[in-house]
């Protein structure tokens, strides 16, 4: 009964600190994605809630990074037009990274 009683503390504890990472994002999140390597030190419903910050990250919206991409490029025009820099961009993302990914 103890047991059963701690891991609900400890998941418990897990959402509030993922939802902490997430919501403060950067420098949070990579250090929710080293908890997540810390299975020797951490409980494990800690280890397995943080190990989502690496592999699902929250994707920015088209929008913010058009935004980015034509301020780091000084590009104004149609980012999908001729005159692009990329031969192709799709709105649609296939994957999103955290930072410094």
């Amino acid at each position: 009964e103890y047991q059963a009683e701690l891991a609900a503390i400890h998941h418990w504890g897990s959402l509030k600190v993922l939802d902490m990472c997430r919501t403060n994002g950067g420098l949070f999140t990579k250090m929710g994605q080293h908890g997540a390597t810390l299975k020797p030190a951490l409980p494990d419903e800690y280890v397995e809630a943080l190990a989502t910050l690496q592999d699902r990250a929250a994707p920015r919206s088209f929008a913010e990074v058009t935004a980015v991409l034509r301020q780091e490029l000084n590009f104004h025009g149609d980012m999908a037009g001729p005159d692009s820099p990329f031969s192709s961009f799709e709105e649609q993302p296939i994957g999103s990274a955290s930072l410094a990914q």
